[in-house]
């Protein structure tokens, strides 16, 4: 595909293998079977050099950068606050602050600013600096979106634009659309555009808007929040749940069902915002303490069966002071509305 006058070059699964401009600058990916980026080769006038991701499970959140004879460049750890430290040999590293939007904005050697639809990073100093070689950590940074920066310099022109890998596709910050097909059909308002509102909304995995989540059908991995609701306890007909996620906000999830559970607090999900499901849950207990398993499809998209493993916690008088065993399982028709974003 030739795009304002760069080439780019696609495999049989439609992801970006290379691009190259005239003058002898390009760019090449490796993948591997679970299509996360293995090594990058950066060619200009002055020459070529590659570098090795490693990855440390099945996600696609790379933790460390590798030279050609797999000497480790980079080790990035990353807090639960969201900071990221990337350690580049003994005492020697930098620290990235991400702000509420997960963008690494303000590092311990210098700032960052982003546009809604992501960075315009032609300009200098736009993207941080913080992984050896050409692949960083700027916006959308928290999750581990690489960012394709400095493809030729001043010295070795031409530059190519900068691009993002953000799933399954690559996505282009200076015009806030994907170079390939959405592969979910009806997953944006159209198959190459980002979310329309930016700032409430997102598309990591590149396939929908709401289907930012974990998919252990095989779907894109991107880093979750962990989220307080009370559970659906005893309902026939009418349903709802309510919560807080530090991504969402306040939401609200009506629908209309069978379940029969015990009143609860329940971790380790996350809402799917203005997506209409099918859900099916089944969980047990001993006294205070619980798990379970829920699957949930979108209805409206006609995605795969999503599948979430949740604890949760009864704070019940009976279920503290008396130790017995409890189950439950419902089957559930419902919306999610996500009301507030909490910004403190």
């Amino acid at each position: 595909m030739l795009l304002q006058g760069e080439t780019h070059t696609y495999d049989y699964a439609n992801r970006r293998l290379q691009t190259s401009k005239a003058g002898g600058t390009s760019v090449s990916f490796v993948r591997d079977a679970l299509d996360r980026v293995v090594a990058r080769t950066e060619t200009t006038t002055a020459g070529s050099v590659t570098y090795r991701y490693g990855y440390p499970g099945a996600g696609d959140s790379s933790s460390m950068t590798l030279s050609t004879s797999n000497v480790v460049l980079d080790n990035v750890i990353t807090l639960p606050t969201g900071a990221m430290y990337v350690s580049r040999g003994v005492n020697v590293g930098t620290w990235q602050y991400p702000d509420i939007y997960g963008n690494y904005s303000t590092a311990n050697n210098g700032t960052s600013s982003y546009a809604p639809y992501g960075p315009d990073m032609f300009e200098a100093g736009v993207t941080p600096d913080n992984l050896t070689g050409g692949l960083d950590y700027g916006w959308h940074g928290a999750d581990r979106r690489f960012t394709d920066t400095r493809v030729g310099t001043a010295a070795n022109p031409p530059k190519l634009r900068p691009l993002m890998e953000m799933g399954a596709r690559t996505y282009d910050p200076s015009t806030g659309r994907f170079l390939q097909m959405d592969p979910v059909e009806g997953g944006n308002q159209n198959d190459y555009i980002y979310p329309v509102d930016p700032v409430n909304g997102s598309d990591l995995t590149g396939m929908c808007w709401v289907c930012d989540v974990w998919d252990d059908t095989g779907g894109k991995v991107v880093s979750a929040v962990a989220d307080a609701a009370p559970s659906v306890s005893a309902c026939v007909g009418y349903c709802l749940e309510v919560g807080y996620s530090r991504e969402s906000g306040l939401y609200a999830v009506p629908g209309f069902g069978v379940a029969l559970a015990l009143p609860s607090l329940q971790f380790n999900s996350k809402p799917n915002c203005g997506a209409t499901e099918y859900k099916a849950f089944a969980g047990a207990g001993l006294g205070p303490i619980g798990g379970g398993i829920s699957y949930t499809r979108n209805k409206d998209i006609g995605s795969k069966w999503k599948r979430t493993v949740y604890r949760n916690y009864s704070p019940t008088r009976k279920s503290v002071s008396r130790w017995r065993p409890s189950a439950g399982a419902g089957l559930i028709v419902q919306r999610t509305w996500c009301h507030l974003r909490l910004t403190g």
